[in-house]
C-alpha cells in the first residue's frame, strides 16, 4: 500500500540563481507526488547555479520586513518567544484600532 505524502509540494516553483541575490522561476518542470521529486529541463549559462524549491526568505529579511510594518497604527507586534537558535517568534495582529473588540471578528 502506498501512503500519499501529508504536504504537496506541486504548487512550489522551483528557482534557480547564479549569484544567491537574483532568482528566476524555473519553467519547464514537473512534480511527481509518489516520490516527491521534482523533474525539471533547464539550461544554464554558468557552470555554478544554486536551485532551490522556492524563493528564498532570509530570517534578515523577514525582521525588515516587520520593522517596517509595526510602526502601522493597525499592526499589533508582540514577541512570542524565542527559537532554540535565539531567533524571536513574532507576533502580528492586524486590527482596526478604532473599531472596539466587541464588533470583531476572530480569523485564524
Amino acid at each position: 500500500m502506498h501512503n500519499k505524502p501529508f504536504f504537496s509540494y506541486a504548487f512550489l516553483k522551483p528557482v534557480y540563481s547564479y549569484n544567491e541575490k537574483d532568482w528566476y522561476q524555473i519553467e519547464d518542470r514537473s512534480y511527481d507526488e509518489s516520490t516527491c521529486t521534482f523533474t525539471f529541463t533547464q539550461r544554464f549559462s554558468q557552470d555554478s547555479v544554486t536551485v532551490a524549491v522556492g524563493y528564498p526568505y532570509t530570517f534578515s529579511e523577514l525582521e525588515n520586513f516587520i520593522t517596517s510594518i509595526k510602526v502601522l497604527s493597525y499592526v499589533e507586534h508582540d514577541v512570542l518567544g524565542y527559537s532554540s537558535d535565539g531567533n524571536r517568534m513574532h507576533v502580528l495582529t492586524i486590527t482596526d484600532p478604532n473599531v472596539a473588540s466587541t464588533y470583531k471578528k476572530k480569523r485564524y
